[in-house]
This record gives C-alpha cells, sequence and structure tokens, in this order.
C-alpha cells in the first residue's frame, strides 16, 4: 500500500522490517530494492535486488538489477543479466519484454521488434494490446523490416 501511494520511505520501512521478521524471503528484498531505487539509491538498489536473487527471487530481482543498469545506461551489463537467466530457461513475458527495451535502448531495433512480435503472438492481452500499439510505432520511425499483423 506505501507504494502504491508514493510513500517509498515508508515501503523501504517495512521492507527492511520484512527482511529482520523473514531474512530468507525474497519478496522483502524485491520490495526493499523497488523502494530504494525508487528513493534513487541505485547501489543500494542492485544489493537488495541481488539478495533477493539469492532466496529464490530470480526474475524480480533480475528485473530490478536490470533496471538500475538502465538507469545509469549500462546498457551491455543489463543485457548481460538479461541473457544469463534467458540461458537458464526463464523466458516469460516480463523478461522477454525488458531484454527488448534493453535492445532499442542499444539502438538495435530489429532486434527488439523480434521480441515484440514474439511477445505478440505468446502472450495475451493485456501485454500483446500494449506491444502491438508500440511495437509498429517503433517500426515505423526506424523502418525496420519486422511486420505485425492486426
Amino acid at each position: 500500500m506505501a507504494k502504491a501511494r508514493g510513500y517509498h520511505s515508508l515501503q523501504l520501512i517495512w521492507a527492511e522490517r520484512a527482511t529482520v521478521v523473514t531474512p530468507d524471503d525474497s519478496r522483502s528484498y524485491t520490495q526493499m530494492g523497488d523502494a530504494l531505487y525508487l528513493l534513487g539509491r541505485l547501489q543500494e538498489a542492485e544489493v537488495a535486488f541481488r539478495r533477493a536473487c539469492e532466496f529464490g527471487g530470480t526474475v524480480y530481482g533480475t528485473a530490478g538489477i536490470v533496471r538500475v543498469y538502465r538507469q545509469v545506461y549500462e546498457y551491455d551489463a543489463a543485457l548481460d543479466e538479461l541473457n544469463k537467466l534467458i540461458d537458464d530457461g526463464y523466458t516469460d513475458s516480463l523478461i522477454l519484454a525488458l531484454k527488448a527495451a534493453v535492445l532499442r535502448d542499444l539502438g538495435r531495433h530489429d532486434d527488439a521488434l523480434e521480441i515484440y512480435a514474439e511477445l505478440d503472438c505468446c502472450f495475451a492481452p493485456p501485454l500483446s494490446a500494449t506491444l502491438t500499439v508500440s511495437a509498429p510505432a517503433l517500426a515505423f520511425s526506424h523502418k525496420s523490416t519486422v511486420t505485425f499483423s492486426s
């Protein structure tokens, strides 16, 4: 509730307490990482997200790490984190969408559009609807060879 209302300092206090009560709960570390990220404390956020990964929150922890890397323009490091996760078999929509965003950040628009096309085919709305609106605009603006059907 604190996060939804924008009370990130309060979210951080609660997450820190949660890590004391249940020190091996990945969700507590993910919440802590989110709060730290939103408060602009990026190095601490990365540490919290890595702790989340250690306790089984691999997808959300890695997603947080990638958000931190993107914030500081470390796109190659973000892509490396995502590729490791994908190589380990994690290919859910969050990870693939993040990879497409990082590829877009790197200027690799055709590669990003291929992933958007895969997401559009494999995942139901609202993700599919969101991607079908944004991906064709990206294709048009960069004269990509990837096409989308309606």
